[in-house]
């Protein structure tokens, strides 16, 4: 995916998807809902939506609307994890104090390596990809959207 931007966010610079960008909802960080885990069942449960009291909800809204518009293959995964990780470590950095920067890196570092396993693959590949996908016509992209309050993508070419 080539629009990568970066959008300084409560001081935090937050890599994301241009169009994520241009529809940045007008929420705090912290009244962000949760996105973070698999869903449903453990995989919710085991996912944190913290580290250790930092919420980076909004990391996890940024990676699930990377989910939607990449096209579903091997590099395209490790791309939006790997986003994902600089994402919370960037968190991290702005968030923390010299004590706990290390604790929770570890556990973002912890967070990387659930979300690159089998059962983070199969989540990305669950869904169809349309050879012309136009993410404005994304019905689960709007899903993710509408959950922070965007009613409709705007478009910013």
């Amino acid at each position: 995916m080539k629009n990568i931007v970066i959008k300084n966010i409560e001081g935090i610079r937050l890599h994301m998807p241009k169009i994520v960008a241009d529809n940045w909802p007008i929420l705090l960080l912290d009244e962000f809902p949760n996105f973070c885990g698999a869903g449903t069942g453990f995989g919710e449960a085991a996912v944190p939506d913290t580290m250790y009291g930092i919420s980076v909800r909004y990391v996890c809204f940024i990676h699930d609307c990377m989910f939607n518009l990449l096209s579903p293959d091997k590099d395209n995964w490790h791309y939006a994890n790997d986003i994902m990780l600089m994402n919370n470590l960037a968190t991290i950095r702005v968030m923390s104090n010299t004590f706990m920067r290390p604790f929770r890196s570890f556990r973002a570092l912890n967070y990387y390596g659930a979300v690159e396993s089998g059962f983070g693959w199969k989540a990305f590949t669950n869904r169809r990809w349309i050879e012309n996908y136009d993410p404005y016509q994304d019905s689960e992209l709007a899903k993710v959207f509408a959950k922070v309050g965007v009613k409709q993508l705007l478009r910013k070419e």
